[in-house]
């Protein structure tokens, strides 16, 4: 099964900080809110998948390990598993696509 969705921002554009206080930014906060909305059309798994391969096709380099929370937090939000604690395997790739940066996710 697999899912494609728009580019994520990086952490440093997920999360801010006011004193003690960490928030996410407004631009998580929206593409959160599209991924959903692109989710909800999607076949969901009949079961808690073990596996779970993320792809990052970027405009330009850079770090991919944080952004991996708001994207398995958001499939998990979307109902594609009841807890994202039964993932077993995460295999991460990184790719440059200028013309099409996506995120595709393979169950």
């Amino acid at each position: 099964m697999k899912v494609i969705l728009p580019l994520c921002p990086t952490t440093n554009h997920t999360y801010r900080h006011s004193g003690h206080v960490v928030y996410m930014t407004k631009e998580a906060k929206e593409w959160i809110t599209e991924a959903l909305w692109l989710l909800k059309g999607q076949e969901r798994p009949l079961q808690d998948p073990t596996e779970l391969s993320i792809t990052y096709y970027l405009k330009r380099d850079r770090d991919v390990d944080g952004s991996n929370k708001i994207v398995i937090d958001t499939l998990a939000k979307a109902g594609w598993f009841t807890n994202d604690s039964k993932l077993q395997d995460l295999h991460l790739h990184k790719r440059i696509d200028k013309l099409s940066p996506r995120i595709e996710i393979q169950l």
